[in-house]
Protein backbone atom coordinates (compact mmCIF):
# COMPACT_ATOMS: atom_id res chain seq x y z
CA UNK A 1 0.00 0.00 0.00
CA UNK A 2 2.55 2.76 1.05
CA UNK A 3 4.91 1.38 -1.42
CA UNK A 4 1.58 2.40 -4.23
CA UNK A 5 1.30 5.51 -2.79
CA UNK A 6 5.55 6.75 -2.31
CA UNK A 7 5.23 5.34 -6.91
CA UNK A 8 1.91 7.67 -6.73
CA UNK A 9 3.65 10.68 -5.29
CA UNK A 10 7.21 10.17 -7.60
CA UNK A 11 5.34 10.64 -10.82
CA UNK A 12 2.90 13.16 -9.12
CA UNK A 13 6.12 15.43 -8.62
CA UNK A 14 7.95 14.67 -11.78
CA UNK A 15 4.84 15.50 -13.81
CA UNK A 16 3.28 18.01 -12.09
CA UNK A 17 6.21 20.12 -10.70
CA UNK A 18 8.00 21.53 -13.66
CA UNK A 19 4.23 22.50 -14.69
CA UNK A 20 3.93 24.76 -11.56
CA UNK A 21 6.97 25.62 -11.62
CA UNK A 22 6.06 26.66 -15.16
CA UNK A 23 2.94 28.76 -13.99
CA UNK A 24 4.74 30.51 -11.19
CA UNK A 25 7.32 31.85 -13.35
CA UNK A 26 4.49 32.69 -16.30
CA UNK A 27 2.54 34.44 -13.63
CA UNK A 28 5.52 36.77 -12.06
CA UNK A 29 6.74 37.27 -15.88
CA UNK A 30 3.16 38.68 -16.61
CA UNK A 31 2.74 40.72 -13.30
CA UNK A 32 6.37 42.64 -13.95
CA UNK A 33 5.09 43.08 -17.83
CA UNK A 34 1.98 45.17 -15.98
CA UNK A 35 4.05 46.95 -13.86
CA UNK A 36 6.27 48.20 -16.49
CA UNK A 37 3.13 49.09 -18.09
CA UNK A 38 1.85 51.14 -15.45
CA UNK A 39 5.29 52.80 -15.20
CA UNK A 40 5.24 53.83 -18.48
CA UNK A 41 2.40 55.35 -18.12
CA UNK A 42 3.49 57.82 -15.78
CA UNK A 43 5.90 58.91 -17.84
CA UNK A 44 9.02 56.68 -16.23
CA UNK A 45 11.59 55.10 -18.02
CA UNK A 46 11.83 51.16 -16.69
CA UNK A 47 15.43 50.75 -15.22
CA UNK A 48 15.19 46.96 -14.23
CA UNK A 49 14.78 45.36 -10.89
CA UNK A 50 16.00 45.72 -7.33
CA UNK A 51 17.20 42.89 -5.50
CA UNK A 52 16.78 41.37 -9.16
CA UNK A 53 13.09 40.32 -8.23
CA UNK A 54 11.34 44.03 -8.14
CA UNK A 55 10.89 46.00 -11.34
CA UNK A 56 12.26 49.62 -10.73
CA UNK A 57 11.60 52.76 -12.79
CA UNK A 58 12.95 56.30 -13.14
CA UNK A 59 10.55 59.09 -12.95
CA UNK A 60 11.28 62.70 -13.69
CA UNK A 61 9.10 64.91 -11.75
CA UNK A 62 10.21 68.85 -12.45
CA UNK A 63 13.75 69.02 -11.27
CA UNK A 64 13.97 65.83 -9.32
CA UNK A 65 14.56 62.26 -9.97
CA UNK A 66 11.86 59.51 -8.14
CA UNK A 67 12.63 56.11 -8.54
CA UNK A 68 9.49 53.86 -8.52
CA UNK A 69 9.77 50.52 -7.29
CA UNK A 70 7.21 47.55 -6.06
CA UNK A 71 8.07 44.73 -3.28
CA UNK A 72 7.60 43.28 -0.01
CA UNK A 73 8.35 44.60 3.28
CA UNK A 74 7.23 44.60 6.42
CA UNK A 75 5.04 40.78 5.82
CA UNK A 76 3.22 42.75 3.09
CA UNK A 77 3.57 43.97 -0.71
CA UNK A 78 4.13 47.66 -0.74
CA UNK A 79 4.99 50.35 -3.93
CA UNK A 80 7.62 52.67 -2.91
CA UNK A 81 8.40 56.05 -4.00
CA UNK A 82 12.05 57.50 -3.16
CA UNK A 83 14.28 60.67 -3.89
CA UNK A 84 17.25 61.46 -3.09
CA UNK A 85 18.63 63.74 -0.45
CA UNK A 86 22.26 65.75 0.25
CA UNK A 87 22.72 64.23 3.59
CA UNK A 88 21.98 60.92 5.57
CA UNK A 89 19.81 60.71 8.57
CA UNK A 90 17.23 58.26 10.37
CA UNK A 91 13.73 58.75 10.73
CA UNK A 92 11.24 55.86 10.36
CA UNK A 93 6.82 56.76 10.44
CA UNK A 94 4.48 53.68 9.65
CA UNK A 95 1.36 52.14 10.28
CA UNK A 96 1.15 49.55 12.00
CA UNK A 97 -0.27 46.82 13.73
CA UNK A 98 -0.60 44.43 17.44
CA UNK A 99 2.97 43.50 17.41
CA UNK A 100 4.28 47.06 16.61
CA UNK A 101 1.94 48.77 18.91
CA UNK A 102 3.38 45.83 21.82
CA UNK A 103 6.39 46.67 21.03
CA UNK A 104 7.05 50.01 19.69
CA UNK A 105 5.79 52.81 22.50
CA UNK A 106 6.66 56.29 20.50
CA UNK A 107 4.26 57.73 18.70
CA UNK A 108 3.65 60.57 16.31
CA UNK A 109 0.27 61.43 15.79
CA UNK A 110 -1.13 57.80 16.22
CA UNK A 111 2.10 56.68 13.99
CA UNK A 112 4.86 54.26 14.71
CA UNK A 113 8.02 56.12 14.94
CA UNK A 114 11.40 55.72 15.38
CA UNK A 115 14.80 57.63 14.82
CA UNK A 116 18.23 57.80 15.49
CA UNK A 117 19.51 61.64 16.64
CA UNK A 118 16.49 62.48 19.00
CA UNK A 119 17.49 66.37 18.46
CA UNK A 120 17.55 66.62 14.91
CA UNK A 121 14.61 64.32 14.46
CA UNK A 122 12.26 66.29 17.14
CA UNK A 123 13.01 69.73 15.29
CA UNK A 124 11.93 68.37 12.41
CA UNK A 125 8.85 66.45 13.80
CA UNK A 126 7.62 69.85 15.33
CA UNK A 127 7.74 71.45 12.14
CA UNK A 128 3.99 72.44 10.97
CA UNK A 129 4.67 72.37 7.54
CA UNK A 130 6.24 68.83 7.30
CA UNK A 131 4.01 66.98 9.77
CA UNK A 132 0.96 68.86 7.32
CA UNK A 133 2.85 67.08 4.35
CA UNK A 134 3.57 64.31 6.13
CA UNK A 135 -0.76 63.98 7.91
CA UNK A 136 -1.84 64.59 4.31
CA UNK A 137 0.01 61.62 2.99
CA UNK A 138 -0.95 58.93 5.86
CA UNK A 139 -4.39 60.18 5.49
CA UNK A 140 -5.18 60.94 1.94
CA UNK A 141 -2.93 58.39 0.07
CA UNK A 142 -2.86 54.79 1.07
CA UNK A 143 0.55 55.70 2.55
CA UNK A 144 1.63 52.95 5.30
CA UNK A 145 5.70 54.15 5.28
CA UNK A 146 7.17 56.75 5.20
CA UNK A 147 11.36 56.99 5.80
CA UNK A 148 14.53 58.85 5.62
CA UNK A 149 16.99 56.54 5.16
CA UNK A 150 20.50 56.64 3.60
CA UNK A 151 20.57 59.69 1.75
CA UNK A 152 17.21 59.53 0.36
CA UNK A 153 13.51 59.77 1.02
CA UNK A 154 10.94 57.02 1.04
CA UNK A 155 7.14 56.62 0.75
CA UNK A 156 5.38 53.64 0.57
CA UNK A 157 1.78 52.73 -0.63
CA UNK A 158 0.43 49.63 0.80
CA UNK A 159 -1.01 47.48 -2.30
CA UNK A 160 -2.08 43.83 -3.01
CA UNK A 161 -0.04 41.15 -5.17
CA UNK A 162 -1.91 41.74 -8.69
CA UNK A 163 -2.00 44.88 -10.91
CA UNK A 164 -0.92 48.03 -9.80
CA UNK A 165 -3.86 49.35 -11.11
CA UNK A 166 -6.20 48.03 -8.23
CA UNK A 167 -4.52 49.63 -5.58
CA UNK A 168 -2.91 52.94 -6.93
CA UNK A 169 -5.03 55.84 -8.31
CA UNK A 170 -2.97 57.83 -10.58
CA UNK A 171 -4.14 61.22 -9.50
CA UNK A 172 -3.36 60.52 -6.18
CA UNK A 173 0.30 58.99 -6.78
CA UNK A 174 0.97 62.50 -8.60
CA UNK A 175 -0.19 64.35 -5.31
CA UNK A 176 1.39 62.14 -3.36
CA UNK A 177 4.59 62.78 -5.30
CA UNK A 178 4.42 66.47 -5.35
CA UNK A 179 4.27 65.90 -1.54
CA UNK A 180 7.09 63.85 -1.46
CA UNK A 181 9.26 66.67 -3.06
CA UNK A 182 7.90 69.64 -0.38
CA UNK A 183 9.10 66.91 2.16
CA UNK A 184 12.46 67.57 0.54
CA UNK A 185 12.37 71.23 0.09
CA UNK A 186 11.74 71.15 3.90
CA UNK A 187 14.08 68.80 4.91
CA UNK A 188 16.64 71.20 3.71
CA UNK A 189 16.25 73.31 6.16
CA UNK A 190 17.00 70.50 9.13
CA UNK A 191 20.12 69.40 7.36
CA UNK A 192 21.53 66.62 9.84
CA UNK A 193 25.30 66.71 10.18
CA UNK A 194 25.79 63.70 12.61
CA UNK A 195 27.03 60.55 11.22
CA UNK A 196 24.31 57.51 10.89
CA UNK A 197 24.91 54.06 12.49
CA UNK A 198 22.24 52.24 9.82
CA UNK A 199 24.89 50.24 7.77
CA UNK A 200 26.66 49.49 11.05
CA UNK A 201 23.37 48.20 12.89
CA UNK A 202 22.73 46.16 9.69
CA UNK A 203 25.58 44.28 10.09
CA UNK A 204 25.60 43.35 13.80
CA UNK A 205 21.76 42.95 13.78
CA UNK A 206 21.95 40.08 10.41
CA UNK A 207 24.83 40.46 8.73
CA UNK A 208 27.84 39.69 11.00
CA UNK A 209 25.85 36.80 12.72
CA UNK A 210 24.79 34.94 9.63
CA UNK A 211 28.52 35.67 8.37
CA UNK A 212 29.64 33.89 11.67
CA UNK A 213 27.29 31.06 10.94
CA UNK A 214 28.02 30.41 7.51
CA UNK A 215 31.38 30.06 8.48
CA UNK A 216 30.85 27.89 11.64
CA UNK A 217 28.48 25.53 9.01
CA UNK A 218 31.60 25.35 6.30
CA UNK A 219 34.08 24.21 8.93
CA UNK A 220 31.41 21.40 10.50
CA UNK A 221 30.80 20.44 6.85
CA UNK A 222 34.48 20.40 6.14
CA UNK A 223 35.23 18.64 9.21
CA UNK A 224 32.31 15.81 8.01
CA UNK A 225 29.96 16.23 10.90
CA UNK A 226 27.82 13.82 9.58
CA UNK A 227 30.23 10.95 10.32
CA UNK A 228 29.02 11.79 14.40
CA UNK A 229 25.64 11.41 14.30
CA UNK A 230 23.64 11.97 17.70
CA UNK A 231 21.54 9.47 18.86
CA UNK A 232 19.25 11.97 20.06
CA UNK A 233 18.57 15.41 18.35
CA UNK A 234 16.92 16.90 20.91
CA UNK A 235 19.66 16.63 23.55
CA UNK A 236 22.00 17.73 20.65
CA UNK A 237 20.01 20.93 20.37
CA UNK A 238 19.72 21.60 24.04
CA UNK A 239 23.03 21.09 24.62
CA UNK A 240 23.91 23.65 21.63
CA UNK A 241 21.34 26.07 23.40
CA UNK A 242 23.44 26.31 26.95
CA UNK A 243 26.64 26.61 24.89
CA UNK A 244 25.43 29.07 22.97
CA UNK A 245 22.89 30.97 25.45
CA UNK A 246 25.86 33.45 27.15
CA UNK A 247 27.54 34.77 23.95
CA UNK A 248 23.84 35.47 22.37
CA UNK A 249 22.68 37.51 25.28
CA UNK A 250 26.40 39.37 24.94
CA UNK A 251 26.36 39.62 21.73
CA UNK A 252 22.46 41.26 22.00
CA UNK A 253 23.52 43.50 24.56
CA UNK A 254 26.68 44.53 22.75
CA UNK A 255 24.46 45.45 19.92
CA UNK A 256 21.83 47.18 21.66
CA UNK A 257 24.28 49.17 23.72
CA UNK A 258 26.32 49.97 20.15
CA UNK A 259 23.94 51.28 17.52
CA UNK A 260 20.45 50.98 19.98
CA UNK A 261 19.21 53.95 20.99
CA UNK A 262 15.55 55.66 22.90
CA UNK A 263 13.18 54.36 20.00
CA UNK A 264 15.66 51.84 18.42
CA UNK A 265 16.56 49.43 21.35
CA UNK A 266 13.23 47.65 20.33
CA UNK A 267 14.01 47.09 16.72
CA UNK A 268 17.58 45.59 17.66
CA UNK A 269 16.89 43.81 20.61
CA UNK A 270 14.32 41.87 18.59
CA UNK A 271 15.93 41.72 15.42
CA UNK A 272 19.62 40.57 16.86
CA UNK A 273 17.72 38.17 19.04
CA UNK A 274 15.44 36.23 16.56
CA UNK A 275 18.33 36.43 13.93
CA UNK A 276 20.70 34.75 16.40
CA UNK A 277 18.23 32.03 17.59
CA UNK A 278 17.57 30.70 13.93
CA UNK A 279 21.61 30.98 13.38
CA UNK A 280 21.72 28.88 16.75
CA UNK A 281 19.81 26.47 15.28
CA UNK A 282 22.20 25.75 12.30
CA UNK A 283 25.52 26.05 14.57
CA UNK A 284 24.04 23.32 16.68
CA UNK A 285 23.08 21.16 14.24
CA UNK A 286 26.31 21.46 11.93
CA UNK A 287 28.95 22.51 14.30
CA UNK A 288 28.49 21.84 17.62
CA UNK A 289 27.42 18.30 16.16
CA UNK A 290 31.39 18.37 14.72
CA UNK A 291 32.82 19.43 18.00
CA UNK A 292 30.99 16.61 19.90
CA UNK A 293 32.98 14.17 17.56
CA UNK A 294 35.31 15.35 16.85
CA UNK A 295 37.16 16.09 19.93
CA UNK A 296 35.55 12.93 21.94
CA UNK A 297 38.15 10.93 23.15
CA UNK A 298 36.06 8.40 25.23
CA UNK A 299 36.28 4.57 24.64
CA UNK A 300 33.17 2.95 21.99
CA UNK A 301 30.51 1.27 24.63
CA UNK A 302 28.67 -1.88 22.97
CA UNK A 303 24.87 -1.82 24.46
CA UNK A 304 21.84 -4.01 24.19
CA UNK A 305 18.47 -3.59 23.84
CA UNK A 306 15.23 -4.83 22.85
CA UNK A 307 12.99 -3.43 19.92
CA UNK A 308 9.35 -2.12 21.34
CA UNK A 309 8.14 -1.39 18.32
CA UNK A 310 8.21 -0.94 14.65
CA UNK A 311 6.10 1.13 12.24
CA UNK A 312 6.61 3.39 8.91
CA UNK A 313 5.67 6.40 7.72
CA UNK A 314 6.19 8.77 4.45
CA UNK A 315 7.80 10.93 5.60
CA UNK A 316 10.53 9.69 8.16
CA UNK A 317 10.81 6.33 6.67
CA UNK A 318 11.41 3.00 8.73
CA UNK A 319 11.95 3.21 12.53
CA UNK A 320 12.12 1.32 15.44
CA UNK A 321 11.92 2.11 19.34
CA UNK A 322 14.09 0.33 21.60
CA UNK A 323 12.68 -0.79 24.97
CA UNK A 324 15.54 0.41 28.06
CA UNK A 325 17.16 3.58 25.61
CA UNK A 326 13.34 4.99 25.14
CA UNK A 327 11.93 4.31 28.44
CA UNK A 328 14.71 6.51 30.03
CA UNK A 329 14.81 8.68 27.34
CA UNK A 330 11.29 9.29 26.24
CA UNK A 331 11.44 12.61 24.55
CA UNK A 332 14.32 11.50 22.04
CA UNK A 333 12.60 10.19 18.88
CA UNK A 334 12.54 6.49 17.48
CA UNK A 335 15.31 5.56 15.61
CA UNK A 336 15.71 5.38 11.59
CA UNK A 337 16.93 1.86 10.46
CA UNK A 338 17.51 0.95 6.51
CA UNK A 339 14.88 -0.95 4.94
CA UNK A 340 16.59 -4.36 4.95
CA UNK A 341 16.48 -4.14 8.95
CA UNK A 342 13.27 -2.94 9.21
CA UNK A 343 11.90 -6.48 7.06
CA UNK A 344 14.60 -8.93 9.48
CA UNK A 345 13.54 -7.10 12.61
CA UNK A 346 10.68 -8.10 14.88
CA UNK A 347 9.13 -6.51 17.73
CA UNK A 348 10.67 -8.20 20.80
CA UNK A 349 14.56 -9.01 19.16
CA UNK A 350 17.14 -8.08 20.66
CA UNK A 351 19.47 -5.74 19.52
CA UNK A 352 22.93 -4.32 19.87
CA UNK A 353 24.85 -0.74 19.10
CA UNK A 354 27.66 0.73 19.74
CA UNK A 355 27.99 4.58 21.20
CA UNK A 356 30.77 7.27 22.19
CA UNK A 357 29.52 9.50 25.19
CA UNK A 358 30.83 12.90 22.89
CA UNK A 359 33.02 15.71 23.94
CA UNK A 360 29.96 18.05 24.91
CA UNK A 361 27.94 14.97 26.50
CA UNK A 362 26.01 13.88 23.34
CA UNK A 363 26.12 10.24 22.76
CA UNK A 364 26.89 9.44 18.81
CA UNK A 365 26.40 6.87 16.94
CA UNK A 366 29.61 4.86 16.15
CA UNK A 367 28.19 1.32 15.08
CA UNK A 368 24.24 1.57 14.09
CA UNK A 369 21.60 -0.78 15.17
CA UNK A 370 22.45 -4.71 14.21
CA UNK A 371 20.34 -7.76 15.13
CA UNK A 372 21.72 -10.06 18.01
CA UNK A 373 21.96 -13.59 17.42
Amino acid sequence: MLEGIEDFLLIFYALFLPVLLLFIYKGISSLNRETFEFYKSLGAEPKGYRRLIYPMAELSYGNERIILSRGRRYGGYIFTASIDMPFSGLLRLWKGGFLDALFHKRRYDGLFLEYEDAGWAWNLLRDETFKEEVLKLFESHRIVLLEIKGGSIVIGFGIGRGKLEKYLNKQDLIEALNSLVQLKKILEKYPYYGSSKEKLREWLTWKLPILITLSLILVGALGGFYDYKPMCFLDLMLTGGKLLSFPVILYVVFTALLVGGEALYSRVILKTFSVLFVCSLFISLIFVSYINGRFDSSQPEIREDRIKEKYRTLKQGYRVTLEEYHKNKWWCDSFIVSEEFYKKANVGDKVDYVVKRGYLGVEWWYEGLGLKK
